[in-house]
This record gives structure tokens, sequence and C-alpha cells, in this order.
């Protein structure tokens, strides 16, 4: 962790990974749905945004942002734990 030229290539290999053709097409699975579903609350929580169940648009941008960028953060973790 922290070595300049080690981040950028594990968060490369994470969303190659992540964004990949056989997860895009398991995007649909309900499993996935949830899961990435939980990712959200879960860093929504941790920046302090409250989420409503369906609607958000009420969110600002810095909201979305923070809970987008903790939701990154939190795939890039998992990834780096699972393959150590």
């Amino acid at each position: 962790k922290g070595n300049a030229e080690t981040v950028p290539k594990l968060r490369k290999c994470a969303f190659a990974e992540f964004f990949s053709k056989e997860n895009m097409i398991m995007s649909s699975n309900k499993q996935t749905k949830a899961s990435l579903e939980n990712i959200k609350q879960q860093a929504a929580n941790e920046v302090g945004v409250t989420l409503n169940n369906g609607y958000n648009g009420d969110l600002t941008s810095r909201q979305a942002g923070s809970i987008g960028g903790m939701m990154v953060k939190k795939m890039v973790e998992a990834y780096e734990q699972n393959n150590q």
C-alpha cells in the first residue's frame, strides 16, 4: 500500500476485473445487485448521507460523489484483501 507505482496498478486491476464483460452480465443477478446496494448503503452511512429507498435525485453532486468515491474505495479494498 502507498507505493505510487503499485496503487494505480492495483486500481486498474480491480476495475478491470469488477467491470469485466462477465461481471457486467452478472450485474443482472439479484445477488450482485443486492451486494452493490449494500456497499452503497455502507458508503452513504460512512460519509454521513441518508439514502432513501428508491429515488435519491435530491442528493447534491458532492453527496453522490462522496458515496461513489467511498464505494470505489471499498471495492478496491475488497479486491486487495481477496488477492493477497
